[in-house]
C-alpha cells in the first residue's frame, strides 16, 4: 500500500515520514502541449572521452574533472555559467590515496569533497587552491555529494539497489556541518522503487541555496522535501489519466539481471518518474508513460508562487539526431537547468583533434520552447 512505502522506519536515526492520505485524482493538469529542445551552443570540456567525467553545479559555477585528471594533474576544470567562455581552474595540493578511482566530487566556495568506493576526502578551498584537510572511510557506501543551507550543510547520501552483502541499507542521508566535518544527523529511508536505480534517473536534488532537498517517489508521483530536522512535505503530480507501477510488480521472486529485464518490459505500461530538475522557483519533472518508450517524455513544470504549486504538463520528443541537436532526457549523462536552459555533458568528436579520430566532453546547451 502507498503508506507503506515511507513509514514503518526501524531504527534510531532514521527519518520517519507521516504521509497524508491522498486521492490521485484529485490533482490535475492543464491540457497537455508539446514541447520542443533546440541547440543554442556547446563548449568543449578538457577531458577526453575515454575518461568517465566526474561533474557538479553548485549555484552559477560548473565544475569537471576526471579520476585521471586527479591524479596525474590534480585539477578540476571551473565554467562560470553567467559567463560561459570564462573558465579557470582549481588545483589539489595533493592526490587522493585510495585503492580505487574517485567516483564522485562535490565543491562548494569552501570545500572540496572526493568520493571512492572506500574512501571520502575533504578538502579547504582558497579561491583556487584545495588543500587535503581530512579523510575517512567510506564504510556506508556513499557515492554522491550535495550541499544545503546556503553551502552550510554537507550532505552525503546514497540511493542504489546494493547487493544485501555489500550494503544493508540502500537509502541514507549522513548530514555534516561544512566547516567543521561534525555529523549532524544520519537519515535512513526505505524506498520502494530501489530496484530501478539500475536503470537511468535522476531523483534527487540538493539546491544549495535552500535548507532542503527533493526525492522523487519515482512510482507514486510525487516529491518528498527532506532536511536535516526530520521535517518534510510531499508534492503530488497531476495524476489524471497515469497508471501507476503497482507494488506487486517488486513481489516477484526475480533477482539481479532478472528483476531489471522484467522491470524494463514493464515500463511500457505504467508511468514512472525518471529525472528532477529544478530552475530558480520552477520544479521540472521527467516522466515515463504508458507507450513512451525511449522517444517521448512526460515534463511536468511546477510553478510555485506564494507557497502553491501549480502544474503544466508537456509532452517531449527526444532528440535522435547524432549531432545533438535536439536533447534525449532519457540518456544517463550529467544534466540539470541552469537560466532557464537545460544544460547536457555528452561527447563529441573535436575538429582539433579530427585526424586523430578523438573525441571530448563537451557542454551543451538547450533552449526549451512550447509549440
Amino acid at each position: 500500500m502507498w503508506p507503506s512505502l515511507i513509514t514503518n522506519m526501524l531504527k534510531k536515526g532514521s527519518l520517519l515520514l507521516m504521509l497524508p492520505f491522498f486521492n490521485p485524482t484529485q490533482i490535475l493538469a492543464e491540457p497537455r502541449d508539446s514541447i520542443f529542445s533546440r541547440l543554442l551552443y556547446r563548449m568543449n570540456l578538457p577531458i577526453p572521452a575515454e575518461e568517465e567525467i566526474l561533474t557538479f553545479q553548485n549555484k552559477h559555477l560548473f565544475y569537471a574533472t576526471s579520476s585521471n585528471m586527479l591524479k596525474r594533474q590534480k585539477k578540476i576544470a571551473v565554467l562560470n555559467l553567467n559567463h560561459p567562455r570564462k573558465k579557470s581552474t582549481l588545483h589539489l595540493t595533493s592526490v587522493p590515496l585510495s585503492a580505487y578511482d574517485i567516483s564522485a566530487i562535490g565543491v562548494s566556495e569552501k570545500k572540496v569533497v572526493l568520493i571512492s568506493f572506500d574512501s571520502i576526502f575533504f578538502y579547504e578551498r582558497t579561491k583556487n587552491v584545495a588543500t587535503l584537510i581530512s579523510s575517512r572511510a567510506n564504510a556506508r557506501g556513499y557515492s554522491e555529494i550535495g550541499f544545503t543551507e546556503n553551502n552550510h550543510t554537507m550532505v552525503l547520501h546514497k540511493l542504489y539497489n546494493y547487493h544485501p552483502n555489500d550494503q544493508k541499507v540502500c537509502c541514507e542521508y549522513l548530514y555534516l556541518d561544512a566547516a567543521q566535518l561534525l555529523e549532524l544527523q544520519v537519515d535512513t529511508l526505505p524506498y520502494k522503487a530501489i530496484a530501478y536505480s539500475h536503470q537511468v534517473h535522476n531523483w534527487q536534488l540538493f539546491p544549495p541555496q535552500e535548507s532542503f532537498s527533493y526525492l522523487a517517489l519515482s512510482t507514486k508521483n510525487g516529491l518528498v522535501k527532506l532536511n536535516r530536522y526530520g521535517n518534510f512535505d510531499t508534492l503530488y503530480l497531476p495524476s489524471k489519466g497515469k497508471s501507476f507501477v503497482p507494488d506487486s510488480l517488486f513481489n516477484l521472486n526475480y533477482r539481479g539481471k532478472q528483476m531489471i529485464t522484467h522491470l524494463l518490459k514493464k515500463d511500457q505500461y505504467y508511468n514512472r518518474i525518471e529525472k528532477i530538475f529544478q530552475y530558480q522557483d520552477t520544479l521540472i519533472i521527467s516522466e515515463i508513460y504508458p507507450g513512451s518508450g525511449k522517444d517521448y517524455r512526460l515534463l511536468t513544470y511546477c510553478y510555485l508562487k506564494d507557497g502553491v504549486y501549480t502544474f503544466k504538463e508537456f509532452i517531449y520528443k527526444n532528440g535522435t539526431n547524432p549531432t545533438l541537436q535536439q536533447a534525449n532526457l532519457s540518456y544517463s549523462y550529467p544534466m540539470f537547468f541552469y537560466n532557464g536552459q537545460l544544460l547536457v555533458v555528452a561527447e563529441r568528436q573535436s575538429k582539433r583533434l579530427l585526424r586523430k579520430n578523438k573525441f571530448i566532453h563537451s557542454l551543451y546547451y538547450y533552449a526549451f520552447q512550447p509549440s
